[in-house]
């Protein structure tokens, strides 16, 4: 039978040793078996077992086959953790903030290093060039953008807005911001050692 794997996880705790013995990937889905200590079950029994747990909808992220495809691993769901993405800091859902400038960002490169710096320390999947207007990527262009009187300068939610904020008094730059509400997220974020993804849904099946 399959259980939601975010219930599953918020209720009981991995047991170690624990290691992966199978991996099958397909459109947008990843498949991963688990064998070790059967901790997914209510009265955890000795004796070794297997769970799949399989995740759909797989969008942004990034898969180490290091860590994936290490079957000698006994610590392989050391660091294991689903949560809804909408929770982190760098990516709550709800509010948007939508910042407009009216005159020149005297140092635009300043801002970007902020953001981006911010969201490497918190391990985020994404960069400063997904919440600042940063046409095709392009930072001379977000440059060229940022010199001119009137323009778009970042859409970001709380936390990030309040970077965009912080750097624009700092630089003493003219500004407004439109509020926008948006509707609920139940995005997940999976993190496994080093690799971390999103997904629409995660179950588990032993």
């Amino acid at each position: 039978m399959k259980t939601d794997l975010l219930e599953l996880l918020n209720r009981t705790n991995i047991v170690l040793p624990t290691r992966i013995v199978g991996i099958e990937a397909s459109h947008l889905q990843l498949r991963i078996k688990v064998s070790g200590n059967q901790w997914w079950r209510n009265d955890v029994r000795a004796e070794e077992g297997q769970i799949v747990f399989t995740f759909e909808g797989i969008g942004e992220g990034l898969l180490n086959p290091e860590t994936l495809l290490n079957m000698d691993d006994d610590e392989a769901l050391e660091i294991f953790e689903v949560s809804l993405l909408s929770e982190k800091e760098w990516a709550k859902a709800g509010t948007s903030f939508a910042t407009y400038c009216s005159e020149p960002l005297p140092h635009p490169l300043q801002l970007y290093l902020i953001i981006e710096d911010y969201l490497w320390n918190a391990g985020a999947l994404r960069s400063a060039r997904d919440y600042l207007n940063i046409p095709n990527g392009s930072l001379l262009r977000f440059c060229e953008i940022a010199s001119t009187s009137s323009y778009l300068l970042a859409e970001a939610p709380p936390k990030i807005h309040e970077l965009v904020l912080e750097e624009l008094k700092r630089q003493n730059v003219s500004h407004n911001v439109i509020i926008s509400e948006r509707t609920s997220d139940q995005t997940l974020l999976v993190q496994i050692g080093d690799s971390s993804f999103v997904c629409e849904r995660a179950t588990a099946e032993a």
